[in-house]
């Protein structure tokens, strides 16, 4: 009888045990809202609205971060304004397919971020997103990207090659200033405005290539390619309208 008790005993501490377990795993793991409507999950703190998350913060420590579909059963949608700014952790950064709008300061100052994979579903680069993001070294803007915000990639020292999308009409001012070690840039057709000094202080610039006809300047008293190299000129090509010999007093070579 005395064994029967014992083997009763153990098996009831085994199954309060596992509750215990399990119970700890739910609250550890499981997305949680606190009473503003504010979750967390996995390191990432975000809020919904209009059933859309937006990430709003990381306080993880991986050093890639990829960022989930959803959360708790609703599409991430935005990241969020500073959402991890100054995080010298963060080298890698992987955005879903769900991902629409890249939020303004959202990886500013990341200055070891050195790989960024955006889907083509993102539609809008916010002011200041990618600031001082030194460590970068390309960047491919994805096709459906309709506007790049002020100073998006503003500092952004050792970022060699950027594609441009033919989905993209306007190019904020200092989108690309300072961005020191572009040598050539490509400018589609569908970029109707562009604004001053995109890319001020692209010291090694020496050419760009524009695909379509001229693109309208915001402020024409600033240059959009003030400080490029001294060979610097801009080409575009036949048939496109209203190009003159000069453009934003730099020099322009029919192609």
């Amino acid at each position: 009888m005395k064994d029967k008790n014992n083997r009763r005993l153990l098996i009831a501490i085994g199954v309060t045990a596992s509750l215990i377990v399990a119970v700890f795993a739910f609250l550890v793991f499981r997305p949680i809202r606190d009473e503003y409507g504010d979750g967390f999950s996995g390191g990432l703190k975000y809020t919904v609205e209009s059933g859309m998350v937006s990430i709003t913060g990381y306080n993880g420590n991986d050093a890639h971060v990829r960022i989930p579909a959803q959360i708790d059963g609703r599409p991430v949608g935005i990241i969020g304004y500073e959402a991890f700014k100054n995080n010298v952790n963060l080298t890698g950064v992987t955005l879903p397919d769900s991902i629409k709008i890249i939020g303004t300061s959202s990886f500013s100052g990341c200055k070891n971020l050195s790989s960024v994979s955006m889907p083509d579903g993102v539609t809008s680069i916010g002011g200041e997103a990618f600031l001082n993001c030194t460590s970068l070294t390309e960047i491919g803007i994805p096709y459906g990207v309709e506007a790049i915000g002020r100073g998006a990639f503003d500092g952004c020292l050792n970022l060699k090659s950027v594609i441009i999308p033919d989905s993209v009409a306007s190019i904020s001012e200092y989108a690309f200033r300072n961005c020191r070690s572009i040598t050539e840039i490509t400018v589609p057709g569908s970029v109707k405005i562009i604004g001053p000094g995109t890319f001020y202080g692209c010291r090694n610039l020496t050419s760009a290539w524009f695909e379509g006809d001229k693109p309208e300047l915001i402020d024409p008293i600033y240059k959009v390619f003030y400080d490029a190299a001294a060979t610097f000129r801009i080409y575009y090509p036949r048939g496109a309208l209203n190009w003159t010999a000069t453009w934003d007093d730099y020099p322009t070579e029919k192609v």
